[in-house]
């Protein structure tokens, strides 16, 4: 009974995450390539991959009505430079600040963290979340290459990791599982390299 009652929980929960990233991996395709009417799909809850799709419709909401107000400018690097920015400011904003940001109620830690991209958005994070009331998870991890791909490769990625290990997976497990979802239909070749502790 354990066995099955683990098999149905793990099912669950690679539904839950992996159908939504799917689809939100291929309107990040299509957002690449300009198309701002995508759909994003709805994700209801109040969890990590819900989360990540309000944070991806506000971003494409933000570059929508960026690129609508700087229609009628006609410097092309001020309107890119004010995108990026935009891209920034949201990527630096799901990234937490301290503990105390997080929840993280232990006496026996202080984390604080500051994050600069090379360029305006980027593929380098980090994050830090509470487990259980005594464990902590930390990582560290870069996407290879800069820029906008990068940033939304590694907002995935990030989503991935975290839905994993708060659904108490061992660390191997998590970067397995994170490692099979991203190698399917990843024709960009991108990946990351994460370093992660409890």
């Amino acid at each position: 009974l354990g066995y099955v009652f683990m098999l149905v929980l793990v099912l669950l929960v690679s539904i839950r995450v992996a159908y939504p990233l799917n689809k939100m991996s291929k309107v990040a395709h299509v957002l690449g390539k300009g198309n701002f009417d995508v759909k994003i799909p709805v994700v209801r809850g109040k969890d990590e991959v819900a989360q990540f799709a309000k944070a991806f419709n506000r971003m494409r909401d933000s570059l929508v009505e960026y690129i609508e107000n700087l229609k009628d400018e006609t410097d092309k690097n001020l309107r890119m430079e004010s995108e990026l920015n935009v891209a920034r400011n949201i990527q630096l904003g799901i990234l937490p600040k301290d503990e105390d940001e997080e929840n993280v109620c232990d006496s026996r830690l202080k984390i604080s963290a500051f994050l600069e991209p090379a360029r305006e958005v980027g593929g380098d994070f980090y994050d830090f979340f509470p487990l259980d009331k005594d464990h902590v998870v930390l990582q560290i991890a870069d996407v290879s290459g800069k820029g906008v791909p990068a940033a939304l490769f590694m907002m995935a990625v990030r989503t991935q990791i975290k839905s994993l290990a708060l659904a108490k997976h061992p660390i191997n497990e998590v970067f397995d599982e994170t490692n099979k979802r991203f190698c399917r239909k990843n024709e960009s070749n991108m990946f990351v390299t994460v370093w992660m502790g409890i």
